[in-house]
């Protein structure tokens, strides 16, 4: 099963030019605004829907997914799972996105949507140790304190259930400086075939101020460092996946 996702082409200039806010402009094109800057957005979810299905989720579990956004990762794993005894929650910054996510979700039984700000840590809401999937779907990227990302990280493997599956998607900074040159080239060609040069370059110059990529090694050192099994799901440019599954 594949959740359909394609791009109109609508024309985005960020609300704030000095550093970029998912208001209420971004929230309306969001979805689209994904698939052209994120390469590999529909496989991630793709492959996260695989791995879901394939799962033996335990009854009565929760979903977390950290940075809902429009509610395209909740909605792949509930369209995927073939255990309907599951909690599903999703927590964003942005009230505006969360708008967006409750008329995606509407249809299906989801048991929470709030406005939650991460750098304050997990929400009291979940359950440790009962908590079958979580999904940093490039979530950690805006967070500015690494410290912040890796307890994150700590926090919810220690709250998985055997079993239980953690997604984290990033945008990368690599740290050889040839290929990151490469690697942003290719990126801005892959960007100049759906959006203007003005609109690369105000959007750039926003997310300069808002968002704090890091570097792969980095972010598997964190997961090694809490004891995580994990793979790498894709690797697109200087974007990528991972999943970290807990022993049954």
């Amino acid at each position: 099963m594949t959740v359909p996702s394609t791009s109109t082409g609508i024309p985005h200039y960020p609300t704030n030019p000095d550093r970029f806010e998912f208001d209420g402009a971004v929230a309306d094109v969001f979805d689209d605004m994904a698939v052209r800057s994120i390469p590999g957005y529909q496989q991630a979810h793709d492959l996260m829907g695989a791995l879901v299905e394939t799962a033996s989720l335990p009854d009565y579990t929760q979903v977390w997914d950290f940075g809902v956004s429009t509610g395209k990762g909740l909605e792949t794993v509930v369209a995927y799972s073939r255990n309907p005894l599951l909690y599903h929650y999703g927590v964003d910054v942005s009230e505006p996105m969360l708008a967006q996510a409750r008329r995606r979700l509407d249809p299906f039984d989801v048991s929470g949507l709030f406005v939650h700000d991460l750098n304050k840590g997990l929400p009291e809401e979940l359950k440790p140790g009962r908590v079958s999937v979580a999904i940093f779907a490039w979530t950690l990227q805006f967070l500015p304190d690494l410290t912040q990302r890796m307890l994150l990280l700590r926090q919810t493997w220690d709250a998985l259930a055997p079993g239980g599956l953690m997604f984290v998607f990033e945008k990368f900074a690599l740290t050889d400086p040839v290929v990151e040159e490469v690697m942003q080239r290719t990126y801005m060609r892959f960007r100049r075939t759906t959006y203007s040069l003005g609109e690369i370059e105000a959007k750039s110059r926003a997310l300069a101020n808002a968002m704090w990529p890091w570097a792969p090694e980095h972010l598997t050192a964190a997961l090694n460092g809490v004891g995580a099994r994990w793979e790498w799901l894709y690797r697109e440019m200087n974007f990528g996946g991972i999943v970290a599954r807990k022993a049954p």
